[in-house]
Order: structure tokens, then C-alpha cells, then sequence
């Protein structure tokens, strides 16, 4: 759930460690080793957090994660560091990071806040097994993932989620509802088009250019982006579809744009900085994305926030994050709907227009700053009710 792999649960962490600096609060950061891949960019922490690594193994039937291992001596050192502290242990992910959090929370006797991002009661865990593994033991990983993570929610001083999308699903199997703490999204950089995205990335400047920015990976609903696309292609012939963002499952994908005989107007650029992401929301047409239960959606808030105006499904954390007909367009979960509504928006130009200027003050309830004020009152009230409960047991 960090970098090296790039997601946005990494930019988020990184700004709160910023910010809880800031505050005299000190952020560590615990997270796997990875060894060098083609696939992630290099990546350079903010100064004010202390990322610690530990030793780890490939996450099995999920390319590009690792599991940490509560072993070796930066283990031991940071269990014997915080015994004592005034320390919260807040982890990002209930399968992969959830194991360590609780280990650390026991060693530690301190709090445990679980923040679950992704929808691990809905599609995700199924969604990497196909091609994977066998369809006969795709539904026992799926329900072995999900009790998993039951057990260490029924563990934790508290749990979060990201979205109302991702608390309803946790209603519908009788777990106690977590509480919603969205993740805000940092501020732009300042107005800057240089570079010219078209141009570093050979796009005639008539094009209409539709713009995707995240991991290329099965939960994102990739595929059914690209079958929108050939869709598009039929009404809008010489429009660009173009793919900020990487992973394993790339080259994956672009066989995938081959055989559907659209890969000369899909462009894979690859990964870039998060810092120079903006450009790219600030040069496209509209933001277009396909995943039929994203659990939040930070990528459409970012769009938003640049004036983009959104085109995606109604389910999922993005209904909830795009104003519909407001903001952007929202379409029922196929590929001819979300073909459909990105087709409308580019013949319109007024309406894309209209949609975008709304875009920022949308993404201004969403603001980073305001995010941390609400997770320090969650961090403020878990750790007095832990710490009356050790009192109660003197």
C-alpha cells in the first residue's frame, strides 16, 4: 500500500505524514521491502516522514504486492521504539497490512484503526483471480479474503471506510458499520501547461483526447475501459485515449488494445509524478474511467479539481464523488453506456465547458487540509477511549 507502487493511498499517507509533522506528531511509515521492478518509478519520500522497511514475500495471485514479514531487527527495534509511546497504529489495508498493524498494535498494546479503501466485500479479491487461478478455487479465496479481513475488523479500536459505497458493504454481511472518512486530495500545482501533453505524446491537437490516470491493474476495470473505447471509436473515429499510470498487467492490456484493433489511438504514457499529473487533467478533454465498484476515487476528484469534467459509472465511490450531470456524466455499468455518455460530452462542447467549471468547488469539499482535521478527531477520540480503558483495568 506505498510506494514503490504508485496508488493513491500512497499520495494520501505522504500528505498526512507532511501534515502531522507539521503538528509535532511523528510519522512513521511501515512498509514492504520491494525489489527493483520495471513496472514502479523511483520514488523519493517526503523528508518529514521515517519509512521503515520489512522484510517481505510476493503477495500470492496479486502481481506487483508484497506482504510484509514481522521479522529481523527493524522489526524488533521499532516494537522496543514505540513500547510506552503515546502511539497509534493506523493501517491502509485490511488484507495485506492488516496482519502487521494487529501484531504491532499487541507488541505495542497500542490503539489499531483500520481504514479499508478498496471494496473487499464487493469485486476486488475476484477481480486479480481470472487467468490466475482456476474457477473452482476462485469463490475460496474470494471467501477466505473476506473472513480475513471480518476477523481483523472485529479486532481493531476502530474501522474506517472510504466511502458510504464501502460501509454499505459491511452492512450486507451483519459487520459493525465503519465510520466514513473520505481521503482528501492535495491542491494543484500552480497553472502550468508545459509541457505540452500532446505534443510529448505525438496527439494531433484536433483530437478529442480522453484521459485515464491510475494503475493498469484488474480491479480498475481496465478492460472494460478499453472495449468503451473501440465503442467511441465508431462514433468519434479520430479520438485519443489516453493512459497515465502502469503495473505489471501493462503489457497485458496493450496485447488487449491489439486485438481489439484500436491500439493506434490508445496511448500507454507510463507513470509520472504525482506533482506533474495536473498537466495532464489540465489538457485533456474529459476524464473517462470504468470501474464498475471504486471504492472512492481520488483520480475524479483530481480531474474535477483541474476543471475536467468526469465520464464513469454511477456505482461504486465514483456515483458518489461526481455530481451527475453536474460535474460530469454518469452511466449505467456497461461499456455501451459509458461508450454513450463520453460520446455526448465530446460532441458538446458548451456542456464540457459547464461540467468543468463546476468540477473545482466539487473537489473542494474534499480538500487534504480539512481531511487531516477530521482524522486527528478520530486519532483524538480513539486514543482517550484506549487510554481509559488501560486506566480502568489499574
Amino acid at each position: 500500500t506505498y510506494y514503490p507502487r504508485v496508488t493513491g493511498v500512497g499520495v494520501v499517507v505522504e500528505g498526512w505524514a507532511r501534515r502531522l509533522a507539521k503538528l509535532g506528531i511523528h510519522p512513521i511509515i511501515l512498509a514492504p521491502e520491494h525489489p527493483p521492478t520495471p513496472y514502479y518509478p523511483p520514488h523519493e519520500p517526503p523528508p518529514e516522514a521515517e519509512v521503515l522497511r520489512l522484510p517481505s514475500k510476493p503477495v500470492p495471485f496479486a502481481p506487483g504486492l508484497r506482504a510484509m514479514q514481522a521479522v529481523g531487527p527493524i522489526w524488533e527495534a521499532l516494537v522496543n521504539k514505540l513500547k510506552g509511546r503515546n502511539t497509534l497504529v493506523h493501517a491502509q489495508d485490511p488484507l495485506a497490512a492488516g496482519r502487521i498493524a494487529l501484531q504491532l498494535s499487541k507488541a505495542t498494546k497500542a490503539p489499531l484503526i483500520v481504514h479499508v479503501h478498496s471494496p473487499v466485500f464487493g469485486t476486488e479479491a475476484r477481480d486479480w483471480l481470472p487467468g490466475l487461478v482456476g474457477p473452482v478455487a476462485q469463490p475460496l479465496l474470494h471467501t477466505a479474503a473476506r473472513r480475513a479481513v471480518r476477523s481483523l475488523c472485529l479486532r481493531a479500536d476502530a474501522v474506517l471506510a472510504v466511502t458510504d459505497f464501502v460501509a454499505d458493504l459491511f452492512d450486507a454481511r451483519g459487520i459493525p458499520r465503519p465510520k466514513v472518512l473520505p481521503c482528501g486530495i492535495e491542491k494543484p500545482f500552480p497553472l502550468d501547461t508545459s509541457p505540452d501533453i500532446r505534443g510529448v505524446h505525438s496527439i494531433p491537437k484536433d483530437a478529442p483526447l480522453l484521459l485515464y490516470v491510475g494503475r493498469l491493474d484488474p480491479d480498475k476495470g481496465i478492460t472494460e475501459l478499453l472495449l468503451a473505447f473501440k465503442y467511441i471509436l465508431r462514433e468519434e473515429p479520430h479520438a485519443v485515449l489516453l493512459l497515465v499510470g502502469g503495473g505489471p498487467f501493462q503489457p497485458n492490456y496493450q496485447k488487449k488494445a491489439r486485438r481489439l484493433g484500436i491500439a493506434q489511438r490508445v496511448v500507454f504514457a507510463g507513470w509520472c509524478q504525482h506533482r506533474d499529473v495536473w498537466r495532464y487533467y489540465r489538457q485533456a478533454d474529459l476524464f473517462i474511467i470504468a470501474n464498475r465498484d471504486e471504492a472512492q476515487g481520488l483520480v475524479a476528484l483530481e480531474a474535477q479539481a483541474c476543471g475536467l469534467p468526469v465520464v464513469g459509472y454511477r456505482t461504486g465511490g465514483i456515483g458518489l464523488m461526481v455530481a451527475d450531470g453536474l460535474t460530469g456524466i454518469l452511466a449505467a455499468p456497461n461499456p455501451q453506456n459509458l461508450a454513450a455518455a463520453a460520446v455526448e460530452l465530446l460532441r458538446n462542447e458548451k456542456l464540457r465547458r459547464k461540467l468543468g467549471a463546476a468540477g473545482p468547488s466539487r473537489a473542494a469539499a474534499f480538500s487534504a487540509d480539512e481531511n487531516l482535521n477530521q482524522l486527528l478527531n478520530i486519532y483524538r477520540e480513539v486514543l482517550s477511549k484506549h487510554q481509559n480503558q488501560d486506566a480502568g483495568k489499574l
